[in-house]
C-alpha cells in the first residue's frame, strides 16, 4: 500500500474529524491519484513509443512507462523491487515516508539514465516554469527578484516561502546534503541519534528528556509544529500553507543563514530553554503588541523582576537591533570576517558599523600579534571594499542624472 493512502492522521483520534479525514484521504489516493497517474502514463506510454519504436520492445517500453508513472506518482511495486516485507519495515523506521524518498530519487536517476527523456522533460521543463515563475512574484513584490532562491517566494516582511517541488528538493540535497537528509530521519531515528550522541541538530548538548520532547512533537501535525515551537513566527497563513504543501520560513541570505547556525550551535540548551529566556521572549512580544509599555519594564526592573541584560535586549539598544545585526553581533571577529562577504550589500551596510566596533577590541584579544595584523588588515580591507562600493553606487546615481 502507498503511504499516504494509510490512514495514520492524529485526526483519526478525534471524534467527528475522524470520519472526514479519512473520507478525504481515501478521495485524494483511492481516486484523484489514480487517475492522474493512469492520464500521465497513457500519454507518457504514447510519447515514448513514438521516441523507442525500433530501439525497444513493446514490452519493454511498457515496463519503462510504468516505472516512470510509479517513480512520478508513488505506488512503486515492491516485489517488482525484490523488496522484503522486513526491507520496507526497517526503512519505515528509520526514515520518514521513505517509499516517497525513494520516488524522487528514482524519477531524477531515471532522467540521467539512456531512455529517460520523459523525466527529463519533466523535471527541466518544471525547473524553468518554476524558476521563472518564483523571479516574476519576487520581482512583483519586493522588487528583488533574488536569484540566490531558484524555487522561493520571498514577500516583504522577509517570509520565505518554497513549494514541495522534485526540483526544490534536488538543489536542496545537492546544497545542504545533511540538511536534506536529517529533516527525513523517522523520529526513531532522531531519537535514537539524539540519546546516542546527546547532541540536538546544531550540535549543541541535549538532555534526554529535550530529546524525548523533540520527537513527540514530531508527532504533531505539520502545519501546527511551528506554532508550539516558536509562535512569534506563527500564523494562520503559514499553517494554510504548510497544509497544501508549501514550506514557510523567514529568509536569510547566505551570511545570515551561516551567522545563525553559528550562533545556534554555540547557545547551550540550559539557556536556550531557561526561565529567564523564555520571560525575556514574552516580555518582547508584549512590548511589540503594544499590550505592555517600556515603562512598565523599567518599573519591573526597578523591582529587581529583571536584569539589566533582559532590559537591554527588551527597550533597549539590543531591542534596535534586527535578528539579522544581532547574530552578527555575537559572532567572534574571525566569524565576523568570514561570513561579511556572503551577506546582500544591504545588509553589509548594516553590519559594517558592528564589525568596526569589534575591531576596536581586536587589541584585547588573547591572540599572537601576527594573528591580531591580520584580523586588523582584513577588517580594513572589507572596509576599504564599502567604500569602493558605495562610491561606484554614488558615481552611478548622478552618470544616471
Amino acid at each position: 500500500m502507498d503511504e499516504g493512502s494509510t490512514h495514520g492522521s492524529l485526526l483519526r483520534y478525534i471524534p467527528g474529524l475522524s470520519k472526514v479525514s479519512k473520507a478525504i484521504n481515501d478521495f485524494t489516493f483511492q481516486t484523484v491519484y489514480p487517475r492522474l497517474k493512469m492520464t500521465m502514463a497513457l500519454e507518457a506510454l504514447e510519447r515514448n513509443t513514438e521516441r523507442y519504436a525500433g530501439k525497444l520492445s513493446q514490452f519493454q517500453i511498457d515496463s519503462l512507462t510504468a516505472d516512470q508513472a510509479n517513480a512520478a506518482f508513488g505506488g512503486m511495486n515492491a516485489m517488482k523491487a525484490g523488496r522484503s516485507a522486513t526491507g520496507q519495515d526497517i526503512r519505515r523506521l528509520a526514515l520518514i515516508a521513505p517509499d516517497f524518498l525513494e520516488q524522487r530519487a528514482r524519477f531524477v536517476g531515471q532522467a540521467l539514465k539512456p531512455f529517460g527523456a520523459e523525466q527529463r522533460r519533466a523535471l527541466i521543463g518544471g525547473a524553468v516554469a518554476a524558476y521563472t515563475i518564483c523571479r516574476a512574484l519576487n520581482y512583483m513584490t519586493t522588487g528583488d527578484p533574488h536569484w540566490d532562491k531558484p524555487f522561493s517566494v520571498v514577500s516583504k516582511d522577509g517570509t520565505e516561502y518554497r513549494a514541495r517541488i522534485i526540483q526544490a528538493d534536488v538543489v536542496h540535497a545537492v546544497t545542504h546534503p545533511w540538511e536534506f537528509l536529517d529533516v527525513r530521519l523517522s523520529p526513531v531515528a532522531r531519537l535514537a541519534t539524539a540519546l546516542l550522541t546527546g547532541r540536538d541538530d546544531f550540535g549543541r548538548k541535549e538532555s534526554r528528556g529535550k530529546a524525548v520532547w523533540d520527537t513527540v512533537m514530531q508527532g504533531v501535525p505539520i502545519a501546527l509544529q511551528k506554532k508550539l515551537r516558536n509562535p512569534r513566527d506563527y500564523s494562520m497563513l503559514d499553517s494554510m500553507m504548510q497544509a497544501v504543501g508549501i514550506s514557510s520560513n523567514k529568509y536569510r541570505s547566505a551570511g545570515a543563514q551561516a551567522a545563525r547556525d553559528y550562533v545556534m550551535s554555540t547557545i547551550p540548551e540550559s539557556a536556550q530553554n531557561s526561565p529567564v529566556t523564555a520571560q525575556t521572549r514574552d516580555l518582547e512580544n508584549k512590548v511589540a503588541k503594544g499590550t505592555l509599555k517600556p515603562a512598565d519594564i523599567v518599573v519591573m526592573h526597578a523591582r529587581g523582576e529583571l536584569s539589566s541584560q533582559q532590559v537591554s535586549r527588551i527597550i533597549g539598544q539590543e531591542s534596535k537591533l534586527t535578528d539579522v545585526q544581532r547574530d552578527f553581533k555575537r559572532l567572534p571577529i574571525e566569524k565576523a570576517i568570514e561570513f561579511f562577504p556572503q551577506y546582500e550589500p544591504d545588509e553589509q551596510a548594516e553590519m559594517l558599523p558592528i564589525l568596526k566596533k569589534k575591531a576596536e577590541g581586536i587589541v584585547h584579544l588573547n591572540r599572537p600579534i601576527e594573528q591580531k595584523r591580520a584580523l586588523v588588515q582584513a577588517v580594513r580591507g572589507i572596509i576599504i571594499s564599502q567604500q569602493k562600493q558605495r562610491g561606484a553606487l554614488k558615481l552611478k546615481g548622478v552618470t544616471s542624472k
